[in-house]
C-alpha cells in the first residue's frame, strides 16, 4: 500500500493536468514550455535545459493537505484510490493556452492541437535521441494569423489564443505577477482574457500560478 508522501507519477501525468507527454520505455517526456522533462518511474526529474524544477509540489505538506480535504466518504474514497496523485507545476503560459483549448473539448484531442501548434511554432529540439518541439513562445502565436492558428485545429478558440498571446507579450499579463498576487486578483486577472470562464481560470492558478485554494469547477 503506498503511503501519502509517494508519488504516483503515471496517475499525475494521466490525470488532465499535462498534455504535451509521452511514455518511452520505463520514462515519461513531457515538453514544459522551452524546456523538456524527464521523469523516471520512480519520480526522478531530468531537464533538457538543465533547470531544478518542482514539478511535483514536493514542497507541499501533502500529509497536511490530504487531512484537510479528507472531510467526508467522497473525498476521502478519491484519496484513498488516488494517493499518489499530484498536483504538478506547469510553465503557466503553456498552461494556459491548454487550457483555452479544453473549453468544450477531451484530452485526445487537446493533446492533437496542442502537438499540431508545438509543431507549426515551436522550436525543434533532440533530448535523449529523441525528437520533440518546444511550446510556441507568446510572440510567435501573437504574430500568427487566426487562419494559422486555426489550421491546428482549435476552431474557434483560435482568437482566443492569439489574444492571450497578445496580452502576455504586451504585459498585460504578468505570470510572475499573477504568482505573488492573491487568488482572488490573479483570478480577476486572468478572466478578462477572453475565452476563460471560471474553470479555465482556476485550472491556470492551480496548475502553473501556485493557488491551491482553487477549485476548477464546470462553469454552469
Amino acid at each position: 500500500m503506498q503511503n501519502n508522501s509517494t508519488i504516483n507519477v503515471e496517475n499525475s501525468i494521466n490525470s488532465g493536468q499535462v498534455f504535451l507527454w509521452r511514455k518511452n520505455g520505463n520514462c515519461w517526456y513531457g515538453v514544459d514550455g522551452q524546456d523538456i522533462l524527464k521523469i523516471t518511474g520512480s519520480g526522478n526529474i531530468g531537464s533538457y535545459q538543465n533547470i531544478k524544477t518542482d514539478f511535483f509540489r514536493k514542497r507541499d505538506n501533502i500529509e497536511k493537505i490530504i487531512k484537510s480535504i479528507s472531510k467526508d466518504s467522497i473525498t476521502k474514497k478519491a484519496v484513498k484510490q488516488y494517493s499518489g496523485l499530484r498536483i504538478l507545476e506547469q510553465d503557466p503560459f503553456q498552461c494556459l493556452i491548454s487550457f483555452i483549448i479544453s473549453s468544450n473539448s477531451n484530452i485526445q484531442k487537446i493533446k492533437s492541437s496542442l502537438e499540431k501548434m508545438s509543431k507549426k511554432f515551436g522550436v525543434k529540439a533532440k533530448f535523449d535521441n529523441q525528437e520533440f518541439f518546444l511550446f510556441p513562445k507568446p510572440e510567435k502565436l501573437a504574430n500568427a494569423s487566426i487562419n494559422e492558428i486555426k489550421s491546428c485545429g482549435v476552431g474557434y478558440r483560435a482568437r482566443f489564443i492569439k489574444e492571450a498571446a497578445n496580452r502576455t507579450v504586451l504585459e498585460k499579463i504578468n505570470f510572475e505577477y499573477l504568482k505573488k498576487s492573491s487568488y482572488q486578483d490573479a483570478k480577476d486577472e486572468i478572466c478578462l482574457i477572453p475565452g476563460v470562464g471560471n474553470k479555465v481560470a482556476d485550472c491556470v492558478l492551480l496548475f502553473s500560478l501556485d493557488k491551491l485554494e482553487s477549485f476548477p469547477l464546470t462553469d454552469g
